[in-house]
């Protein structure tokens, strides 16, 4: 049995991943640029890897003020997962499978930022912890809220694992419990490395950034998506059944829109990174 098979489907999956990882990350840098200028910090940029802001001379802290800035971006990410869900229902897999998955990763991707701040909280001191420290959580409460979102990736797996596994336009990758892994590596793990790969260089390369930064926030959320495709992986596995209609939408690879996307995203990057 063949375990990797490199073809226009991967490509397709895998520019999907990275659009929907850059919008996401693009916006979330966005919610605290607006967030910094709007409680009134000074000397606020933004860079495509971090918004940079100097709080040392910041004196007019209040609880609200933290709030918002260390945790609506952060609690903004669950606002547009739900938002992505209700737009990916006006989609099929059968009629417009690329669409379907864009948002898919989108929603993930969303859990993803919003998770990984719960559940690094009691080990880096950034977004989430920050509002429970003035709130005066004990660290037995942040600890509690942590394992409470560990606990919540199998349920997001066990809720999304339908969806990847009927990108399948053939029974044949369904037969067996390890047809249907080959699939799922070659459709979502494979597609999902590479755009990691891809996407932490672009981060890590970007001026001012250091690696410790990069495991204190971006490495989180990688991690956080990660286990979330693992239990995917998990409960497809022992998974019977599955509803499929045939579709070759993913296997049609657009040269224009793979044109525009590329230029796009490296027009934004090459701006920022000279910002």
């Amino acid at each position: 049995m063949k375990i990797l098979n490199f073809d226009k489907r991967i490509v397709n999956v895998t520019l999907l991943f990275i659009t929907a990882y850059a919008i996401i990350h693009l916006v979330y840098l966005f919610l605290v640029l607006a967030c910094a200028t709007y409680i009134d910090i000074l000397d606020v940029k933004y860079y495509f890897s971090y918004v940079s802001y100097d709080i040392s001379s910041f004196v007019g802290w209040t609880r609200m003020k933290i709030i918002i800035l260390y945790g609506l971006p952060t609690f903004s990410m669950l606002i547009l997962a739900g938002i992505f869900f209700i737009a990916m229902k006006g989609f099929s897999f059968a009629d417009a499978a690329r669409q379907k998955l864009f948002f898919l990763w989108l929603i993930l991707i969303s859990l993803s930022f919003f998770i990984s701040s719960f559940i690094s909280s009691p080990f880096f001191r950034h977004s989430v912890s920050i509002v429970a420290e003035w709130f005066y959580m004990s660290r037995e409460i942040v600890f509690g809220l942590s394992l409470f979102f560990w606990a919540s990736i199998p349920l997001i797996a066990f809720l999304s694992s339908g969806s990847f596994i009927k990108l399948a336009n053939s029974r044949s990758f369904l037969r067996t419990k390890w047809t249907r892994l080959v699939f799922l590596i070659n459709n979502v793990l494979l597609p999902f490395l590479i755009g990691t790969i891809i996407f932490s260089v672009l981060i890590i390369l970007a001026p001012g950034y250091s690696i410790e930064y990069y495991f204190e926030y971006d490495f989180m959320r990688f991690f956080a998506l990660s286990l979330i495709l693992l239990f995917v992986f998990v409960f497809n596995f022992h998974k019977r059944y599955v509803g499929i209609k045939r579709t070759r939408d993913l296997e049609q690879l657009s040269i224009p829109f793979l044109i525009f996307t590329i230029v796009t995203l490296t027009t934004i990057y090459v701006g920022l990174y000279f910002t």
